[in-house]
């Protein structure tokens, strides 16, 4: 394949244009529930929105289904590269849009899996998590290896540029894309909106070269990730912000004044490279900032601590294992419940006294020796799951502190739940010390110990489903960042760039005409060309296939008709002129024709099914055209409207 290196014109050429190619990355849900990914007809009707223009000849899309269906284990991680070629017009660029943060998936995957918001807090804050971070690179890697060998069956003899390659990325996405350019992808430039930030932890643990120089720079002796967050976070920061400084000129980021992410930069170890545009998207909302620069910094590093602990559960059993490390509770515990209740794991699990007591005391049988053994396990396990509480209760009011800033329902909903969890682990710690301080010897000590375990077991369960409500309500934590903190959502950006006369609501452009004396009103742009296109569409296919009908009815009809008035008349003009060939008729071969003369008379085709079909055709006919007449109008009204603004009239003739 010849290539030439003239300079390319990028294609998304402008930042609203680049954040609605994004939000597209979030796909959709059809009426059925089904998610509907990105389209190339979305991409090309924004295109023609923003631009007036006809987007280039070829638009590929790859997604990552494409490699991580082949992987056994889902780290959540989900993309697309829009491939944009046109060799007539010297166009060879690729878009890679890692995905931002999601609540479950279409289909579901809060069953214990992964999921963003865990992502963010695990993987960014501690580095210790990084699967999403390798899956997008091998996205990205296999994704450039299909567009070359595309361009290269495409080029032909013809020369063509060498591909751009840019990155885009909203939230977790723009964490991961500006991750994958510092560690080697080759973008021209990274443009990112709302981003997690990535943290000097994060790179560190996955950039074995940068890692070197702060073990060098600062006298580290030890090699584990965890070494770094007893260093001054400020001297950290400043010097990633030199190591990566060339690299990250090449990012450039599109922040919402009052994204919920964006006081992430005042927090340890947060770095903020390349160029920055700041839009105040809602002067009312409320602000992080403060919040988080009133936690003291001693605070946020016992915090880091903390999950760095727990980032090995969770990368094992997601959110099974964040119990697990939460509480100390584990299978085996949760297995002496049982026998300790019923003597047999098979039965269900009962909380009677009166029927239990007597296992300790005096009752040698089998069961009751089962019993004894799983309390005395239950107890010698009680230490665990004391200490793990115990740093639990100790890192919840940095969270609360946190989630209290938040405005609305879902945010408050969040904090109750946070609270509640508060609630029943110290409670829980109270039982404990109950059940260890307890006399066993003595029946009023068996008693106090087997009520306090009873009050134990229903504080677990309380708790239990408390941390998975929090877990399971996660996609609420998205609806708290993007509803209540409707900044963080690209919807908000986007209408934050946008021309006063314009706004967007989901996918759509609405456009505002009038001004002055006349009353001003919204046109939804968007649907009004869906809606032409698609009844002009609709009318025009009826017109083929009346067109087509009309053609069929002459092709088995009419024609075969004429044909055998035609085959008819040359058969009997030849009898008349060559009588003597049908002499053989006459029955004897002494007698010959002379002469045959036939008075024919061949009636045209019935005038009534000739009429029928002409009728039917008409009347059909003239409800196609006053159809087309309909939507013509629709649009030369919404034209008037807009009659100074030509990328309108471009929107419906090119849609």
């Amino acid at each position: 394949m010849a290539q030439k290196d003239e300079q390319q014109q990028e294609v998304l050429d402008s930042d609203i244009l680049k954040a609605r190619i994004t939000k597209l990355e979030y796909g959709d849900v059809d009426k059925e529930g089904k998610f509907i990914p990105i389209s190339v007809e979305d991409i090309r009707r924004i295109y023609i929105e923003e631009t007036g223009q006809e987007p280039p000849k070829t638009i590929k899309l790859y997604h990552s289904d494409g490699i991580m269906n082949c992987k056994s284990r889902d780290s959540g991680f989900d993309g697309t590269v829009i491939h944009f070629y046109d060799a007539e017009k010297g166009i060879n660029q690729s878009y890679t849009i890692t995905r931002g943060s999601e609540g479950s998936e279409v289909g579901g995957r809060s069953d214990g899996k992964p999921m963003d918001w865990s992502y963010n807090g695990i993987g960014i804050f501690t580095g210790k998590v990084n699967d999403q971070l390798q899956d997008a690179m091998e996205f990205e890697e296999w994704a450039n290896k299909e567009i070359n060998q595309f361009v290269d069956k495409q080029s032909g003899k013809k020369e063509i540029p060498s591909l751009k390659k840019y990155g885009l990325g909203h939230s977790l996405g723009g964490n991961h894309i500006q991750m994958m350019l510092l560690l080697g992808v080759q973008f021209d430039n990274v443009v990112v909106m709302n981003d997690a930030a990535p943290t000097v932890y994060q790179l560190a643990a996955n950039d074995p070269e940068f890692f070197k120089e702060i073990r060098a720079e600062f006298g580290l002796k030890g090699y584990k990730i965890e070494d770094l967050y007893d260093l001054d976070p400020k001297k950290l920061q400043d010097f990633a912000l030199e190591h990566y400084d060339a690299m990250g000129m090449k990012i450039h980021h599109l922040t919402s004044e009052e994204d919920a992410l964006y006081p992430l930069n005042v927090t340890r170890g947060f770095i903020r490279l390349g160029t920055e545009d700041i839009i105040d998207t809602n002067p009312d909302l409320a602000s992080l900032h403060d919040v988080l620069g009133r936690i003291p910094d001693k605070s946020l590093q016992s915090l880091q601590k903390y999950l760095a602990k727990a980032a090995p559960y969770y990368e094992e059993a997601g959110m099974d294992g964040l119990f697990h490390f939460a509480t100390g509770i584990d299978n085996r515990f949760l297995e002496n419940l049982s026998l300790l209740l019923t003597g047999d794991p098979d039965v269900e699990l009962k909380l009677d006294l009166k029927n239990i007591a007597k296992f300790w005391f005096g009752d040698k049988n089998k069961k009751m020796a089962v019993r004894a053994a799983a309390f005395e396990e239950i107890r010698a396990q009680l230490p665990v799951i004391q200490e793990r509480l115990e740093e639990l209760v100790k890192q919840l009011p940095i969270l609360i502190t946190i989630v209290d800033a938040m405005s609305g329902e879902e945010g408050k909903r969040i904090s109750d739940y946070l609270r509640r969890v508060q609630e029943k682990a110290e409670n829980i710690l109270q039982l404990i010390t109950v059940i260890n301080e307890a006399d066993l010897s003595s029946l009023r000590g068996f008693i106090t110990a087997w009520k306090a375990l009873k009050a134990l077991v229903s504080q677990l369960q309380g708790l239990a489903e408390d941390m998975y409500l929090l877990w399971e309500t996660g996609k609420d934590l998205i609806n708290a960042l993007s509803g209540s903190f409707e900044a963080h959502g690209l919807e908000a950006l986007i209408n934050g760039l946008a021309d006063p006369s314009r706004k967007y609501a989901g996918k759509d452009l609405i456009m505002t005409a009038g001004g002055g004396g006349a009353e001003k009103i919204e046109i939804n742009i968007s649907s009004a060309s869906r809606l032409y296109r698609t009844g002009i569409t609709n009318y025009e296919e009826k017109r083929m296939l009346l067109t087509k009908i009309q053609r069929t009815f002459v092709e088995r009809f009419e024609q075969p008709f004429e044909w055998r008035k035609r085959d008819l008349t040359n058969k009997i003009n030849e009898m008349e002129s060559n009588p003597h060939a049908y002499s053989y008729l006459l029955g004897s071969s002494d007698r010959e024709m002379v002469s045959i003369s036939v008075n024919e008379k061949i009636p045209p085709m019935p005038a009534g099914i000739v009429n029928d079909i002409d009728g039917i055709q008409s009347f059909f006919m003239e409800d196609i055209e006053s159809g087309r007449r309909l939507f013509e109008n629709m649009k030369n009204a919404i034209l008037e409207y807009f009659s100074e603004d030509e990328l309108v009239a471009a929107i419906f003739d090119l849609s």
